[in-house]
């Protein structure tokens, strides 16, 4: 759960954003990651393909997640490349590489989340089981991190499957429910 990982040190409220790229331009997607802090986390990236005046282009969509320092060192970021006097010697803005190919930003749901391009995001309605992974701060112990977040699920009288996997740096879990009730449930909290 995105909070347990800033329980220490840091704020804990936070914000998934989806960023989505110009198109047939790539996003710097390392240029949102932010390991030494951990303000800012890749979470997941997407390739769309688009049929514009009957021509193919692609377009991305990268979903990060920022605590309140990451968003406050994002918007401090969008300014630096806005102010003309912070451009570089040759005349280009600060922050060219992050920021020039970015379309649009919003705020992320459930389905930015949805990485099955074979498979259509379930309808809000329609009961599914989906694959809930959820990021381990002590990847060397099996200390039951996900245990907090099963209790609210199950508080919630969703089902959650008995059987997890591990991995070094996540838990997977199975949860049978609708979209409507994962992401009031799990996305925001």
């Amino acid at each position: 759960m995105a909070v347990e990982s800033f329980r220490e040190n840091t704020e804990i409220d936070f914000v998934y954003l989806e960023f989505i790229s110009e198109k047939d331009c790539l996003l710097a997607f390392d240029s949102f990651e932010d390991g030494r802090s951990g303000d800012h986390r890749f979470v997941s990236s997407k390739l769309e393909k688009l049929i514009i005046g009957g021509q193919e282009h692609e377009q991305y969509r990268a979903c990060i997640y920022l605590n309140t320092n990451g968003i406050s060192k994002f918007l401090g970021k969008i300014e630096a490349y806005l102010n003309p006097e912070n451009d570089s010697a040759s005349g280009n803005p600060r922050n060219t590489k992050l920021l020039n190919n970015i379309a649009d930003i919003q705020r992320a749901t459930l389905s930015s989340f949805w990485q099955e391009n074979e498979i259509d995001f379930p309808e809000l309605d329609e009961e599914v089981w989906w694959e809930v992974w959820l990021r381990r701060e002590d990847t060397q112990n099996d200390i039951r991190e996900d245990e907090a977040v099963i209790n609210m699920l199950v508080d919630n009288i969703i089902v959650v499957a008995e059987r997890r996997l591990l991995f070094p740096e996540h838990i997977v879990r199975m949860v049978r429910c609708t979209a409507r009730e994962l992401s009031t449930t799990i996305l925001y909290s």
